[in-house]
Parts: structure tokens; C-alpha cells; sequence
């Protein structure tokens, strides 16, 4: 069973992006957050700070997309939410699955790496 701590930082986090809730999503999160995404897609790339990761979250393609949380892995210093993402935008289709894992510190998150099923799918999505 997976200690409750990380269960309810990981799932205010889901649920404040599902939300597009940025002020609750910003509580979650450590001032000099970290979130490194492949691809060459807009939103590809290392974000620091809280601020970059915020306007990451918020582009346009992002708020349209559907994330299914399948699992909810606990990890020594963090969690990894194991999700699947859907989104359609003018003709282009998203449908892949990731991994977020997310390095926790003092209670927030420090740090998200996300792995893709589908870096070339994500690319073509996020032009």
C-alpha cells in the first residue's frame, strides 16, 4: 500500500491539472520544480521553476487532453503516476500512455520526469 502522504500529493496533483487549477497545482509544487518532457513538440524540453512548469501545463493542446490515472506507484523518495492521455485537436489525434515520475521533498513536488509510449505521436500533436 502506498503511504498516504505521497497518495495525496499525487492525487491533488492530478486532479488540480485535471482541473486546470493552477493556484491548487502550484501548492503541490516546490518553488524550483523541475519538469523535463522529450520530443522536439513546444512543450518538449526542461521547465524550471514553478512558473515555467504552470505555463507548460496551461498550453492550449495540454488543457484539452484527458488523463486516466491506471496506476499509482510509490517509490523511496517520490511517486510515479503511470497514466493515459488522450486528446483530439483540429484533425490530430493523441492517445498515448506515460509515465510521471515525480521526486518529492519537504512534502512537494522537486521534480517530473515523464516518459512517453509515443514520442513521435506527442511531436506531431504539439507542432
Amino acid at each position: 500500500m502506498i503511504d498516504t502522504a505521497k497518495e495525496s500529493l499525487a492525487n491533488a496533483f492530478l486532479t488540480a491539472l485535471r482541473a486546470r487549477n493552477w493556484e491548487a497545482m502550484r501548492q503541490c509544487m516546490r518553488d524550483d520544480i523541475t519538469w523535463s518532457l522529450p520530443g522536439s513538440a513546444t512543450i518538449s524540453g526542461l521547465s524550471v521553476g514553478v512558473d515555467a512548469m504552470i505555463m507548460k501545463a496551461q498550453e492550449d493542446r495540454v488543457v484539452l487532453g484527458t488523463f486516466t490515472l491506471l496506476h499509482l506507484l510509490e517509490g523511496e523518495h517520490g511517486f510515479a503516476l503511470s497514466l493515459h492521455n488522450t486528446a483530439e485537436h483540429d484533425g490530430l489525434k493523441l492517445d498515448e500512455f506515460l509515465s510521471t515520475v515525480c521526486s518529492v521533498e519537504d512534502g512537494r513536488i522537486l521534480s517530473i520526469t515523464t516518459y512517453l509510449s509515443d514520442v513521435p505521436m506527442m511531436n506531431a500533436f504539439f507542432v
